[in-house]
């Protein structure tokens, strides 16, 4: 059988600053992957950067699994990409979609991609097209949320052109929509939480305290497009992952998430921990939103949800139709590799989930190959994967370095493995993510 894995880029990607380095390499996951399936023959179609999929340096693809076959798709649009797909003649095609900025709108692309390849009679798994628009503009993820019943924070739709409108019709006197989209979010509970509509996770987004402060943000020139004013839902925030198919979906569980000093999950700066199997998490209510939110939205692949536990109850912030930050996490968790979840999702092989360990993903600061080695040698650590910018112009934005370890049994064995890296790793231990992940061991501890 001849699979296809692929992803596409929308944007000029510059090689010549940006790379990654990742252990274990991804031929390795290629290789041990194709043991288990051995009447398969895999073809990885991809854009750079490939997040996840291919190993590369400043220039191209440097080690090649020679078990596989690389294809490196030129064209730009979805007829082209999938035009390219097509004369490979595979029998299944599965998205792996990673991420971009400044707008999350590959999952667009490449479910489009999918819908082309489909109605050639291509075995898919792709999201449908109206899924990923419903998960890319945030108003018609919040509207179908409401709409289908499920708890998510209130919040009011800014239109920017209509909101300052009078910036461009000096003749108007009054601008009755600003007025009645202001006294709406003046009757929210604050603080409110401003974003845009169209943007990549956390980014840009602003925690405000009170009516007067959100009123200011929005008519400054820092409001230069369409935004939603939503209720901040305090409590612990989580992220899942659905793979699958409809009618055939493994909800992974929950994975607690780390907030900034606002409040909300910073991705380059966040900690994760789980999977979370407390009781004091209506994991029945949990298992049973996700599901019928798989269902509603015709999930075909793999899907990331973000959610909070707002007063003993499972509120959705966002859908993301693609690859995350939690699929190396999950997959650690489940002792397998990510190309190993996509296959699964083809064949139907990720039902059972009672049998993930409990792993820790922590942030490091840019690291020397010489020092990634040297952590992935040691003995708790499974997965190490840096992210680098050469042209960063703040030391912040260079890249991170991210870290996973454990595979235990029991949170005290995590525990123990997160002490024993600060006591031989304390030069790169952030102070300040060990502090918050032993606050988070301490609280999925608990029962109160």
């Amino acid at each position: 059988m001849r699979i296809v894995i692929y992803n596409s880029n929308t944007n000029e990607f510059d090689k010549n600053s940006f790379y990654i380095e990742q252990l274990p390499k991804c031929t390795n996951s290629y290789d041990n992957c194709l043991k288990k399936y051995t009447s398969s023959e895999i073809i990885l179609t991809y854009q750079l950067p490939s997040n996840f999929l291919v190993d590369f340096s400043d220039k191209e693809i440097f080690e090649n699994s020679e078990n596989i076959k690389y294809h490196h798709l030129k064209g730009t649009t979805a007829e082209e990409i999938a035009e390219e797909i097509l004369a490979l003649k595979p029998d299944i095609a599965i998205q792996a979609t990673f991420w971009t900025e400044p707008f999350d709108w590959l999952p667009l692309q490449d479910s489009r991609i999918g819908e082309i390849l489909a109605s050639r009679g291509i075995k898919t798994i792709s999201h449908p097209v109206e899924t990923a628009l419903i998960c890319f503009d945030k108003r018609r993820t919040r509207d179908f949320l409401l709409e289908n019943g499920f708890n998510a924070a209130k919040s009011v739709y800014i239109h920017h052109e209509l909101f300052r409108t009078e910036r461009s019709h000096p003749e108007i006197l009054n601008n009755p929509y600003q007025e009645i989209a202001l006294s709406q979010v003046k009757k929210l509970d604050f603080p409110v939480i401003i974003k845009d509509t169209f943007g990549l996770s956390s980014y840009g987004m602003d925690v405000v305290k009170n009516f007067g402060m959100t009123k200011n943000i929005l008519m400054s020139k820092k409001n230069s497009g369409d935004r939603l004013v939503e209720e901040f839902l305090d409590g612990p925030q989580f992220g899942t992952e659905i793979h699958g198919t409809p009618g055939n979906y493994t909800v992974f569980p929950p994975f607690m998430f780390s907030t900034n000093q606002y409040g909300i999950t910073s991705p380059k700066q966040s900690v994760k921990i789980g999977p979370i199997t407390n009781e004091k998490y209506n994991l029945p209510e949990f298992y049973r939103t996700m599901n019928q939110l798989a269902e509603k939205l015709s999930l075909n692949g793999i899907a990331q949800v973000d959610l909070v536990f707002h007063e003993k109850k499972w509120y959705v912030l966002e859908v993301n139709p693609r690859l995350s930050g939690l699929t190396a996490t999950i997959s650690t968790s489940c002792g397998k590799t990510i190309p190993e979840m996509l296959l699964n999702t083809a064949f139907l092989k990720n039902k059972e989930t009672s049998e993930l360990k409990y792993v820790v993903d922590m942030k490091f600061p840019v690291l020397s190959s010489e020092m990634q080695k040297k952590l992935y040698d040691f003995e708790s650590v499974i997965f190490v994967r840096q992210m680098f910018n050469k042209k960063a112009r703040q030391h912040r934005e260079e890249g991170f370095c991210e870290v996973i370890f454990g595979a235990r049994n029991s949170l005290d064995a995590l525990e123990d493995d997160l002490e024993k890296l600060k006591k031989n790793f304390p030069e790169i231990i952030e102070p300040d993510f060990f502090k918050k992940a032993l606050e988070m061991l301490d609280e999925l501890k608990s029962t109160g």
